[in-house]
Order: C-alpha cells, then sequence, then structure tokens
C-alpha cells in the first residue's frame, strides 16, 4: 500500500493504491481527506470519515463493517491505534479513548478521559496493553504525560497520572 497526493479542485485528497505484491497491478483504490484517515494492519484497513469508521478487506477493498461512533468526534487518531487480540483502541483529539471489536465493529466502550479528570479536552492516544492495564499518552498545555488506566467497561486512572515538562522527556 502506498499514499500518493490527489489533488482536486475542492480541496486535497489523498488516494490509496492496493497493489498487487507480485505483478504491482492496482487492485483497488479510495480517497481519504487526510493521510491519518487510514490504518493499516495485516488482516483489514480501518478508515474514517467524520464520526463514522470502517474496515474494508485488504484484499479486495470490500466494506466488512462500519460503525458511527455516538459523539461527533472529527479528531480521531487511526495512525496510533492499539490493537489487543481481537480489541482495537483509539484515542482522539478531542480526549476520547475508544474500544471496538475488530471483527464485527461494535463498540465495547469509550471513555472522555480529560472529562473523567475534569480537565477540558485534549488529545488522549493510547500506547499499549500490559495484562489489565492500558498506557496512553494525554497532551497537556504545558506538556506530555503518560497514564495507566485499569482496563474495564469503565477504566477509572490508574494511578494518578504525574505529569512533567517536555524539558523531562529530553534525551
Amino acid at each position: 500500500f502506498e499514499y500518493r497526493p490527489y489533488y482536486e479542485k475542492a480541496g486535497n485528497a489523498y488516494q490509496v493504491n492496493a497493489l498487487d505484491w507480485s505483478s504491482g497491478q492496482p487492485l483497488w483504490q479510495i480517497y481519504l481527506a487526510g493521510r491519518n484517515a487510514m490504518k493499516l494492519a495485516s488482516d483489514g484497513v480501518l478508515i474514517n470519515v467524520g464520526n463514522q469508521l470502517q474496515r474494508l478487506s485488504i484484499s479486495d477493498g470490500k466494506s466488512q463493517w462500519i460503525t458511527t461512533l455516538p459523539v461527533d468526534d472529527h479528531g480521531l487518531r487511526l495512525n496510533h491505534t492499539v490493537r489487543d487480540g481481537e480489541n482495537l483502541l483509539m484515542g482522539s483529539d478531542s480526549g476520547f479513548l475508544y474500544a471496538l471489536d475488530w471483527q464485527t465493529g461494535d463498540l465495547l466502550w469509550m471513555e472522555d478521559i480529560w472529562g473523567q479528570l475534569g480537565l477540558p479536552w485534549r488529545p488522549v492516544t493510547p500506547l499499549g496493553v500490559d495484562g489489565d492495564t492500558i498506557l496512553v499518552w494525554m497532551s497537556l498545555a504545558d506538556g506530555d504525560a503518560v497514564a495507566g488506566l485499569r482496563r474495564g467497561a469503565s477504566p477509572a486512572p490508574w494511578p494518578t497520572p504525574t505529569f512533567v515538562p517536555d524539558s523531562a522527556l529530553q534525551m
């Protein structure tokens, strides 16, 4: 797969081409509003438009499911999703963390991480899963932080996030 810029009079779009590995011939293509609107996995392609997510088959580009999120979240961070078995964790620029079933597209849960901490919205991105802990990166006006969230139907901050200035993270 590759990105090729495709320009229309109405604005910029990105053309995503699926090519046959042995012949290099095009199998299918789609146009996206931006590079961050797609996540490639070994068994599918996840794309988003607004608050809708769609999983496409890698081999033929056909839709496998479409999910509409219950909030109008246009800042999904698809390029930073994390797979944990059959679950997909995805963050957003508006501070939500989502868990979806990769096979069906069902929304398992969603949590307003910043609202839970009583703070105004900022980007949140899942980093990984270790046992019952979900690690997330969170952006603050005065720096970035990593927090651990206990896995469950409604994750709670654990432990209390420690926020450090950007200078402490520099090598």
